[in-house]
């Protein structure tokens, strides 16, 4: 196996299911917040993650290998964002999905959230791990044991 195989790209994931619970809360005209206390809100989310988002990729540019999940992964990175989630990227996406939430006055968007997360473990996650330890076996096993999934 030179690849994980993923059932479709991780930001594309996010976006299906946001899109449903954006329109959800159009369609119930859910409550509405005020433009700056919600802009604090999703800087709140989109801060973090952007910073999180910096820090897995420059540790993966350094250890020369891709963040495509299509692609063939040369290394285990174990540095930067990777020390305290084995998901860097997967984290982001999810606080990105909750600061557009909040940013586009849509709150109930989140409650899709849940779907989204669910198809990216069984769908991305599950599969990337299966892939990285025929890859890399022990090497993988070992920084799997001492580094969460998520947070």
């Amino acid at each position: 196996m030179d690849r994980s195989r993923v059932i479709a790209p991780p930001p594309l994931i996010y976006a299906m299911t946001f899109v449903p619970g954006w329109l959800l809360d159009r369609y119930l005209g859910s409550f509405s917040f005020a433009l700056a206390p919600r802009m604090i809100a999703a800087a709140v989310f989109f801060i973090p993650g952007l910073l999180l988002a910096r820090g897995a990729f420059r540790a993966m540019r350094r250890a020369r290998t891709t963040a495509n999940p299509y692609g063939e992964s040369t290394a285990i990175v174990q540095e930067g964002a990777f020390r305290y989630t084995r998901n860097p990227l997967y984290v982001t996406l999810a606080l990105f999905y909750i600061a557009a939430s909040l940013a586009l006055n849509a709150p109930l968007a989140i409650t899709t959230l849940p779907v989204a997360l669910l198809l990216v473990h069984f769908g991305v996650i599950l599969r990337e791990e299966r892939y990285l330890e025929t890859r890399f076996g022990a090497e993988y096993m070992s920084y799997k044991a001492k580094v969460r999934r998520w947070i």
